[in-house]
């Protein structure tokens, strides 16, 4: 059997989604290793994987959560991606590489010039895991990072053209230099049907169910068993990074809370998933029909829920479709929008504006959503097609054979 490495960013958001796969993989028999930074070891080894630290000088333990809270963490990001794109150039990944051996790197997405670092480096074809879906049709990972390394500090951008440009390959551009991110194969951990371009995809890309980890170690475990015999059950969540929305954050909990209070919402309950670093203690007063949680096990409320009220993140837009639970989506960034406007598409719920957020309108948008038939048929029906990708199984024979072949692309240099 193989040993697979996950080469993973900060973010529970792209971790989470990958470990459905992960799991999958172990029980055909492959050895999982996860490598990223050390505030992420809890979360992979409750799941029985690996794991194996990165630039922990410049990521130590804690940093995560002082990412999400502090302003002056995060401002020095730059710095920090400065610096751990230097440390693989000057071999800081070097006993990894020695120890593990790996058969197989499967890197999130958003490291594009990390995995064209260690394809340098290494030797290796990484294979591209997307826990989003990409913004058709034009936007690459090529183009991505083109404009990453545009954004570098010069001498950053320097270092990485000199060490590609000291193995003796001849680039004439920034283009051919990122040309192997083209060939590497990459996995979309959502099925492709949820998507609205379904002519230019390319060959090298692989379209996966949802990859949803039913049962997780994370989270809480909430007893709503006498809750949802009486009441319909709406959970509410801004994903992970809730605290970094600032302001907006706070209006959106509180509306929430405050439309919980109104006479006519006594036969519903919401449950109110606020983030690890988020101060509940702002909301004020919680009304019996409310249940604010810190971190909960998603999947387990989703199993009961009538309704998400969520910011778009593909993770929960793809668990609650496999649920069958209708969602409003008030979009905060990134590619949510664009998530917001699939929901639409497919009538899978409404998307809404966050600073145009009143509780007469949330109470109405509510009421909606659950009387709706057109809503209820579309996600059934697209529930329908998530359940028989999920048990279709085709990722790990997809990454299998990827093993077998082991034979990288020609690259025209």
């Amino acid at each position: 059997m193989s040993l697979i490495v996950f080469f993973m960013d900060q973010k529970e958001g792209h971790i989470i989604p990958s470990f459905r796969l992960a799991a999958s993989l172990k029980e055909r028999g492959h050895t999982i290793v996860y490598l990223t930074i050390a505030d992420n070891r809890k979360l992979v080894e409750e799941e029985g994987f690996l794991f194996y630290p990165v630039f922990q000088d410049i990521y130590p333990e804690g940093f995560h959560q002082a990412n999400k809270r502090f302003k002056e963490v995060a401002e020095d990001n730059p710095g920090r991606e400065k610096r751990h794109l230097l440390g693989i150039i000057e071999g800081e990944l070097d006993v990894f590489f020695a120890e593990y051996k790996p058969d197989l790197l499967i890197a999130s997405a958003v490291l594009g010039l990390e995995m064209l670092l260690l394809h340098y480096k290494y030797h290796i074809n990484p294979v591209i895991m997307s826990t989003s879906l990409r913004e058709p049709p034009d936007v690459t990972l090529v183009t991505a990072c083109v404009g990453n390394l545009l954004d570098l500090p010069l001498e950053v951008t320097n270092a990485i053209t000199e060490f590609v440009a000291g193995l003796d390959l001849d680039f004439t551009s920034l283009k051919e230099m990122l040309y192997p991110l083209e060939i590497f194969y990459e996995l979309v951990l959502c099925p492709r049907e949820l998507d609205m371009d379904m002519e230019s995809v390319k060959e090298r890309v692989f379209y996966l169910g949802p990859t949803i980890l039913q049962q997780r170690s994370f989270g809480r475990k909430l007893d709503l068993d006498e809750v949802k015999s009486r009441k319909q059950i709406i959970y509410a969540s801004l994903g992970s990074h809730a605290v970094t929305y600032g302001d907006a954050c706070i209006w959106f909990f509180q509306a929430l809370v405050n439309v919980m209070k109104y006479a006519g919402m006594q036969e519903m309950h919401l449950v109110l998933s606020v983030g690890l670093e988020f101060d509940a203690g702002l909301l004020g007063e919680i009304p019996g029909n409310v249940t604010v949680v810190d971190w909960v096990s998603q999947t387990d409320i989703l199993k009961d829920a009538s309704l998400v009220i969520t910011h778009g993140g593909l993770g929960t837009i793809k668990e609650s479709i496999y649920y069958g639970v209708p969602m409003i989506v008030f979009p905060m960034g990134y590619e949510q929008p664009r998530n917001a406007m699939l929901i639409e598409y497919h009538r899978l719920g409404i998307s809404a504006q966050i600073e145009n957020i009143t509780e007469e309108g949330l109470i109405s948008d509510i009421r909606y959503i659950l009387n709706s038939p057109k809503i209820f048929t579309g996600i059934k029906k697209m529930q329908k097609i998530f359940r028989e990708k999920e048990i279709a199984h085709t990722g790990v024979d997809i990454i299998e054979q990827i093993i077998r072949e082991h034979a990288p692309r020609p690259c025209p240099y």
